[in-house]
């Protein structure tokens, strides 16, 4: 058995085609016979990535490193269980989709695609930091 418990973090690099869109990592137990219990997860709208009260808006193909509290967990892995990192753009329905675009947020009823992309490598490690106990 592996216990996970307190704050998860995650910081990813990446770059989109859009100037706002939104970044997810979502953290989960998948247990032998591959069902996916989701332990936690978290999000930052990019507009917000730098100060919650200034919106700072994308510079299109520009790479960016993202912070994203993916909050607290306490969870006991049995064995045989694996852990599983989840990297989206979004989260719909559980938060308010982005639509890309930088318009008014809530307001918005179109959207447009957006090129996401991830980096790892020397230069840009991505990562998660998980909590495992003794």
């Amino acid at each position: 058995p592996m216990r996970v418990c307190g704050p998860v973090k995650a910081t990813i690099y990446a770059a989109s085609s859009a100037t706002d869109t939104d970044w997810t990592v979502m953290l989960l137990d998948v247990h032998p016979g591959g069902y996916a219990q989701r332990l936690n997860d978290g999000i930052v709208r990019a507009r917000f990535r730098k100060s919650r009260e200034r919106e700072t808006w994308l510079t299109p193909g520009q790479v960016e490193a993202y912070d994203i509290d993916v909050w607290a967990t306490c969870q006991t892995l049995l064995p045989g269980h694996r852990l599983r990192v989840d990297v989206s753009s979004s989260a719909d329905p559980k938060w308010d989709p982005n639509m890309n675009t930088g318009g008014v947020l809530g307001r918005e009823t179109k959207g447009i695609p957006a090129d996401q992309r991830i980096y790892h490598d020397r230069a840009h490690a991505s990562r998660i930091l998980i909590p495992v106990l003794p």
